[in-house]
This record gives C-alpha cells, structure tokens and sequence, in this order.
C-alpha cells in the first residue's frame, strides 16, 4: 500500500470500512475515482491493488495511463465514471472543479446508480459539501 499521509490515510480507512459494512457480500467492488492528483492517484492504486475493479477520469488523461496499464478502465467524462461503478471518490482541487464533475454536462450527479456513493474528498467549502449530498 502507497502511504499517502496519517489523515487522509484515516479517510480512506473509514470510507472503506463503510463500504465494506454496506456492501451485502459483495468481495469485489467496481469504484471510481476522480482526480488523480497527489492524494488521488495513491488512492486509486490502492484500491486497484486491494483487487477491486477501478475507473478513472482525470482532466489530464495521461494521468491514468499507468492506471490502465494495471488493469484500471479510463473513461472518457466524469459522467461515464458514474454510470459504471456504485463508488465514486472525487479528490479535486476546490469548490469549482468539484461543482463541474458533479453537476456539469457531464457530471456524475444524473450518472450515478440510485444506490450509489459519491465520496468527496476535496477542500471545499461547506455549501459545496451541502450541494453535493
């Protein structure tokens, strides 16, 4: 496992306790992620690495390129991440990028599965964090 810091190591220990807990038998997970910066590319690899089926999106595509390479799907819009997993992690940079991937033209908020999770780990503000529920 990446070490990617003790706090957002805490973060993703207790999404993913949650999940686990919620998850009705299901082993293997289908997750995405998007935002593959400095906090989310270790994110992503984790989760790929623990065995669970992943999907990126990141604004520069390269980004995920040794993503895929391991075996993760790349997809084409924050929209397509939605609409094939029951997990999204947005780990973006501010209130901006985070109101686009959810509530853009091709944001995950219409995409995403009735039963779904959106999991927000990013700096933003509290309206944001209110919109995004």
């Amino acid at each position: 496992m990446k070490y990617i810091g003790e706090t957002h190591k805490k973060v993703i220990y207790h999404a993913f306790d949650f999940l686990i807990k919620n998850s009705k038998g299901m082993n293997r997970m289908k997750v995405g992620v998007i935002g593959l910066g400095n906090m989310g590319y270790p994110i992503a690899e984790n989760i790929l690495q623990a065995g669970h089926e992943l999907v990126v999106y990141n604004r520069t595509a390269s980004k995920a390129d040794p993503l895929v390479a391991e075996g993760a799907t790349q997809a084409m819009n924050p929209s397509e991440v939605a609409s094939s997993t029951n997990v999204i992690f947005t780990v973006l940079a501010g209130v901006q990028a985070t109101e686009q991937v959810v509530f853009g033209e091709d944001g995950i908020l219409n995409s995403l599965p009735k039963e779904g999770i959106h999991i927000a780990i990013s700096t933003i503000s509290v309206d944001c964090a209110k919109k995004t529920k």
